[in-house]
C-alpha cells in the first residue's frame, strides 16, 4: 500500500498536466514538455499512432508564453494536395472557381499562436516545399492575392514516422526536417510503460462510464487483465475498449465476473491469456499485483461490479 500511495503521489503533477503516468519514460516526456514549453523554437513529437502526440504539443502550447493565443491543428494526411494552398494560406473571394468569399488559412489562424502539424510526414513534396518557404520568410500569401503578410506562429510538428529514414529514401525534404526539428520529444508506446495502465484506466473509465451514465466499478482482475494486453493502438485503443466496455456492461446491477471477461474479451477482440478466476498471473505483474492487492483489500480475488 505505501508503494502504490508514493506512486499515486508521484502521479500528480501529471493529473495537473493531463500527461498521466507515474513510470520513468512519462515522467522524462513531461520534463521534456516542460523544457519545450518555455523555448521559442520548433518542436518535433515522435510516437506510435494514438500514443498521445497531439496532447503532448497541447501541453507544450499550455505550458508556454502564447498559451493565451491560438492553438490550430491541421490533420496533414488528410490534405489534397489540390487543396494544400488554400488550407494552408487562405483565398481571395474569386480566386478560383467555388470561392465565393474570402477564407483565411490555417497560418493565419495561428497567428501569434501555435500551429500543429499532425503527421507532418504525410505531407507531399509540393506541401513540404510550400510548408518550408513560410516556415523560412515567416510571411504567406493568399491565392488571388499579391501581398505579402507576415505571420507570428509558432510549429509544433507530430509524425508517427522515422522522418531521418523518410529523407533517406527522398520522401522528405532535409531542409525542412532541419526546421522542424529543433526540439524533438519522443512518446513512448503504451506497452513500454505498463505501469501507467491502472492509473489511465482510473481516468478513462471515469471519463467514458459519466458519459453512459454507468454506475458500475472495474474489479482489480480486470485492471490486471488490461495492463496484460500490449495495446498496439495504444493509448486511443485503450479509451475506445474502455468506452466499448462501460456500454456493454450492467449499469447498475452486479456483473458476474464471467460476464465480465466475455465482455472485455470481446471488446479487446484478443485472447487475454494469463488470468483466471482467482486472481492473476505472473506474467508483468510486478505493477499490477500491488494495485490489485491495495484494490481488493490485500486480496486478489477478484470482486462483482457493482
Amino acid at each position: 500500500m505505501a508503494g502504490l500511495l508514493s506512486a499515486r503521489e508521484r502521479a500528480e503533477p501529471a493529473r495537473a498536466t493531463g500527461l498521466l503516468g507515474i513510470s520513468p519514460a512519462m515522467i522524462d516526456v513531461r520534463r521534456a514538455v516542460e523544457r519545450a514549453a518555455t523555448a521559442p523554437f520548433a518542436v518535433l513529437i515522435e510516437g506510435e499512432s494514438g500514443s498521445g502526440k497531439e496532447l503532448v504539443a497541447r501541453e507544450v502550447h499550455r505550458g508556454g508564453p502564447r498559451r493565451d493565443r491560438p492553438f490550430c491543428t491541421l490533420n496533414c494526411a488528410a490534405l489534397p494536395d489540390e487543396l494544400v494552398e488554400s488550407e494552408l494560406f487562405g483565398h481571395a473571394r474569386g480566386a478560383f472557381t467555388g470561392a465565393v468569399g474570402e477564407r483565411i488559412g490555417v497560418f493565419e489562424e495561428a497567428h501569434t499562436g501555435t500551429l500543429l502539424l499532425d503527421e507532418v510526414g504525410e505531407l507531399s513534396p509540393r506541401a513540404q516545399a510550400k510548408v518550408l518557404r513560410v516556415i523560412q520568410e515567416g510571411e504567406l500569401r493568399r491565392i488571388g492575392e499579391n501581398i505579402s503578410r507576415r505571420i507570428d506562429v509558432r510549429i509544433v510538428s507530430a509524425t508517427n514516422r522515422n522522418l531521418r529514414e523518410e529523407v533517406a529514401h527522398g520522401r522528405f525534404r532535409l531542409d525542412l526536417l532541419y526546421r522542424l526539428d529543433v526540439i524533438r520529444i519522443a512518446v513512448p508506446p503504451l506497452r513500454d510503460r505498463r505501469e501507467d495502465i491502472p492509473l489511465l484506466v482510473e481516468s478513462l473509465w471515469r471519463e467514458a462510464a459519466e458519459r453512459v451514465g454507468c454506475r458500475a466499478t472495474l474489479s482489480a482482475a480486470v485492471v490486471a487483465a488490461l495492463a496484460q494486453h500490449d495495446w498496439p493502438g495504444n493509448v486511443r485503443e485503450l479509451q475506445n475498449v474502455l468506452a466499448s466496455l462501460a456500454v456493454r456492461v450492467a449499469k447498475r446491477e452486479s456483473c458476474r465476473h464471467q460476464r465480465c471477461l466475455r465482455s472485455l474479451a470481446t471488446a479487446t477482440s484478443a485472447r487475454l491469456a494469463g488470468w483466471t478466476m482467482h486472481g492473476v498471473s505472473s506474467k508483468n505483474d510486478s505493477f499490477v499485483r500491488p494495485w490489485c492487492a491495495a484494490a481488493a483489500g490485500g486480496r486478489l480475488r477478484p470482486r462483482s461490479w457493482g
